[in-house]
């Protein structure tokens, strides 16, 4: 037997997760050495008649899957906690995952600059705008932006940095990498793996079930310098996040929104409680270490806006940053209802103003990012 598949022979043993494997390895410095014990010597240790059993069988091929999934695809890999492709940020976590199940670029496992960028499945266009462009601005001075393939804020992480030729990304998942979840993320799971990874502590065949989130939540969390919380509600996943987060010595960011809105509750619950308030890119890097800031081309808003006609801009002006009904829109500018639909329509293509499910716009904060 390989190395490799003494591990995952170990992983597969039931009631064996990260801490018990890790706490496994820390006696007997390799999981070969554990499939050396005999039945009673490993009760006598206290593992579980079930577990002894499993252990010293000799039909144990439950972990045969993974080697298939592994050699399926050039881009597949298996990552023991000793080898020196493991991510070193997530390693020093307090219980790091044993191995992780990749697919994708595993030099992206170990760039310096990572940072996650979490928020609601559910959130507004103005909270997804908010990721898109905080996410491709950090990929274009080289950080690699962590987050987890769920709707919202996750997506739209992924989306901003891959945008970027150079840009990279991590997607970690709650299940097997044979699955991807949600469904309609396939095609974006395919497009991280030509330009980042994808990984899971989970092995093929394991169902997004609720109960592993808050474990994919602590990898997120311990690959990154810092986490960015975008919307969060008062009880959210995405507070579990942050909680890892302090715990490991991360940095917690949180971008605050309208009191009115419940799911910026999370995030300004956050910040009472001593996150760091950001309203820009040059917030996070400023907490990270001021040079980065160096490294970032600020846009011109001013030549942004030079390029937009008279009367867009005069439009532009009359539109606040909190969502605002079209027919007050219409009334402050005096324009025609058809005038303003096809004005509007053109301010939302350009990126300047976004809309919301309720048919109200708001202007693009964006422009501060």
């Amino acid at each position: 037997m390989s190395t490799l598949e003494f591990w995952l022979r170990l992983w597969h043993i039931p009631g064996v997760g990260p801490k018990t494997f890790n706490k496994i390895i820390e006696l007997f410095k390799s999981p070969k050495a554990v499939f050396d014990e005999s039945y009673s010597s490993l009760l006598n240790l206290g593992f579980s008649h079930q577990q002894a059993k499993a252990i010293v069988g000799e039909h144990q091929e439950n972990y045969i899957a993974d080697i298939e999934w592994m050699e399926s695809s050039s881009l597949n890999n298996i990552i023991t906690i000793d080898s020196p492709l493991y991510p070193k940020a997530l390693r020093h976590i307090s219980i790091p995952p044993p191995l992780l199940y990749v697919s994708g670029d595993v030099a992206c496992l170990n760039i310096p600059q990572q940072i996650s960028i979490v928020g609601s499945r559910k959130a507004t266009r103005t909270a997804q705008n908010q990721a898109y462009e905080f996410s491709k601005r950090l990929a274009s001075i080289g950080f690699v932006v962590v987050s987890g393939l769920a709707r919202g804020i996750d997506y739209q992480a992924h989306q901003g940095a891959i945008s970027i030729e150079t840009g990279k990304s991590i997607a970690v998942l709650a299940n097997g990498l044979d699955i991807t979840y949600p469904r309609q993320h396939k095609e974006l799971a395919n497009k991280i793996r030509h330009q980042g990874i994808i990984v899971s502590e989970f092995p093929p065949g394991t169902k997004p079930l609720p109960k592993h989130f808050p474990r994919r939540n602590r990898i997120i969390s311990g690959f990154s310098q810092g986490v960015i919380i975008i919307e969060a509600a008062e009880k959210s996943g995405t507070l579990i996040t942050a909680k890892y987060a302090l715990e490991q010595g991360r940095e917690v960011f949180a971008v605050p929104g309208q009191i009115s809105n419940p799911l910026n509750k999370g995030c300004h619950q956050l910040i009472q409680e001593g996150a760091t308030l950001i309203t820009s890119i040059e917030d996070v890097l400023m907490e990270l270490g001021g040079s980065l800031i160096n490294q970032l081309a600020t846009p011109n808003n001013k030549e942004k806006d030079n390029r937009l006609a008279k009367e867009l801009e005069q439009l532009l002006a009359l539109i606040d940053y909190c969502p605002m009904q079209i027919e007050t829109i219409i009334a402050k500018s005096g324009l025609t209802p058809e005038q303003v639909s096809s004005m509007l329509m053109e301010l939302e293509i350009g990126g300047y103003v976004v809309s919301d499910a309720f048919g109200q716009y708001s202007r693009s904060a964006a422009e501060f990012i």
